[in-house]
């Protein structure tokens, strides 16, 4: 509620920035710049086309006029529970600290699974799609060693590296979280189903900034790497290119004050 500086009952509050967080073209630094205008996101609901949202552009403007309506707001809200997903903003206390305190934190994250995200025990391992043999056995043996220390690892669940992580907590019977660049519920890459299966029926957990259903895209995965970073306390980068998307989040990282 301090966060917003209003009365509105939390659940309600939680559902309009929610909302709000959802839109196409509504990336985080605009979702910000909107609560900082009109202080909570039903306020933006109510002044939808106001000449303070401008600054959106024409099409991020007609996105957000668009979903202003029962049926996207429904539609959004049915989506989120037909999995058993959980939808957690920053103003819940489920919202893991760590990933408040990064310049650009995500709105709202869409999870499956029950695995605690606000544990100081997360940390992340990440590398090439198309790592060595050695690569892939250094990341598995890694992440098994770190997880029988109760260890939660992060990443990616793309395959090499990422794959391999997931693969090697498992191993060590820990728990592991993966980030996605789409929707917690859109299986990306379709050959790691059983790895996502094991992942939930582990204890571990699929997390994303995106809604429930949004495809993978090229754009949506270095934004997704912040997340790797941001929720862990350190970051492994076990094999990876200059300029790779393992690279980017070491930059994060860095970025966020993290080994």
């Amino acid at each position: 509620s301090k966060i917003l500086g209003v009365s509105m009952d939390h659940d309600a509050m939680e559902q309009y920035w929610i909302w709000l967080s959802s839109v196409d073209g509504i990336g985080p630094r605009r979702f910000y710049q909107l609560i900082s205008i009109y202080e909570d996101a039903r306020a933006v609901w109510d002044n939808v086309g106001d000449e303070q949202m401008r600054f959106l552009g024409s099409a991020a403007l007609r996105s957000l006029k668009a979903a202003r309506c029962e049926k996207y707001f429904y539609d959004l809200f049915a989506s989120i529970e037909k999995d058993g997903m959980r939808a957690l903003t920053r103003l819940s206390d489920a919202y893991p600290p760590q990933l408040s305190a990064i310049f650009d934190p995500p709105p709202t994250l869409y999870m499956l699974g029950e695995c605690p995200l606000d544990g100081k025990r997360n940390f992340a391992i990440v590398g090439s799609r198309r790592c060595t043999r050695d690569g892939k056995r250094a990341a598995r043996e890694i992440a098994e060693t770190l997880a029988r220390e109760d260890v939660t690892v992060v990443s990616g669940m793309a395959y090499g590296v990422d794959t391999a992580a997931h693969e090697g907590a498992l191993i060590g019977m820990g728990r592991t979280v993966a980030v996605l660049g789409c929707g917690a519920d859109v299986i990306y890459p379709q050959e790691n189903e059983a790895l996502y299966r094991r992942i939930l029926d582990n204890g571990g957990a699929i997390i994303s900034e995106y809604t429930p259903g949004t495809r993978p895209a090229p754009g949506n995965f270095p934004p997704r790497n912040r997340i790797i970073s941001g929720l862990s306390e350190g970051v492994l980068i076990v094999e990876g290119a200059e300029k790779s998307g393992a690279m980017i989040t070491v930059n994060d990282a860095l970025d966020h004050d993290r080994d």
